[in-house]
């Protein structure tokens, strides 16, 4: 699953925004999707703009807003050009929700006094360098093997489970020998998760093995093979988690709580892959796989 760019600007800065999003988009297609303000899936009918703006500073791993000089403004008795009120708010909600790191300012115009001192990429009369798009484009490569903290309650649940289960099992299993594999499986759907492990188990001949006294057991592979798996057990948590930030007000299908979901197994995954491999001296024995 791609992490999700949104794009905000103005009606008049749309050209603009356009260009920065193909420029993105040739970069970074293979990992990030991209998405204009004014693209179907952003607003959704029957909510508020503010509401969904929300939702999407909590569930977007990036924001770029375009500052253009859209109005004019009395200030301190002089007319000043200034960029649309709504472009700020929403570049600051996106500050707030993402980090400095991950909200990113082009701006034409003043920006307020608050942003002082800070490094934006500056253009003048709506049209924008191919070097300065390319220094926007490259800062947020630069963050491709990079996750956030934030509101990814996925991201606390890897690295524990890494620390406290996957590398003490890993350690115990290299004192016999490097010759073994270990895959951490994760799947789509994580309701009903003890019944689901104990089909795979079955259905993938396995039984548990005790590789550190008084511990959760593993599961091994019923071959000569030292092949083991595991499915998270503690991937539950975000059940309950989710619940309160996507409820399900009626039976059935909710589509919000499902991208959310998604999202959060699929950061699981990569926050556990990253690391892997800068704490396991044996990282290539280790596989993360979605079911």
């Amino acid at each position: 699953m791609k992490r999700k760019l949104f794009i905000g600007s103005s009606s008049e800065s749309l050209k603009i925004a356009e260009q920065v999003k193909a420029a993105i988009d040739e970069k970074c297609s293979e990992w990030l999707e991209t998405k204009l303000w004014n693209e179907n899936g952003i607003f959704q009918l029957n909510a508020s703009t503010l509401e969904c703006l929300v939702k999407k500073a909590r569930i977007y791993d990036y924001g770029v807003f375009i500052a253009d000089a859209d109005d004019c403004v009395l200030k301190r008795h002089r007319l000043h050009r200034t960029t649309r009120d709504n472009v700020i708010f929403e570049l600051g909600l996106f500050m707030g929700s993402l980090g400095l790191d991950r909200a990113f300012v082009i701006s034409s115009v003043e920006l307020p006094s608050d942003m002082n001192g800070v490094t934006t990429i500056r253009y003048k009369k709506r049209k924008i360098s191919d070097d300065n798009i390319r220094r926007l484009v490259d800062g947020i490569a630069n963050t491709r093997n990079c996750y956030r903290l934030g509101h990814r309650q996925s991201t606390a649940l890897a690295i524990g489970y890494f620390n406290n289960f996957l590398k003490p099992t890993i350690d115990k299993l290299v004192q016999n020998g490097t010759d073994f594999t270990m895959d951490v499986l994760v799947p789509g759907n994580i309701s009903d998760l003890p019944n689901r492990i104990a089909k795979y188990e079955t259905e993938h001949e396995s039984s548990l093995e005790e590789i550190i006294p008084n511990t959760r057991h593993i599961h091994k592979l019923n071959t000569e093979k030292r092949e083991y798996w595991d499915i998270p057990r503690l991937l539950r948590t975000l059940e309950d988690i989710l619940s309160f930030y996507e409820p399900h007000k009626e039976p059935g299908a909710n589509p919000a709580y499902d991208e959310l979901l998604a999202i959060e197994l699929d950061n699981f995954c990569n926050v556990l892959i990253e690391t892997n491999k800068k704490q396991n001296t044996f990282a290539e024995n280790l596989k993360v796989l979605r079911l």
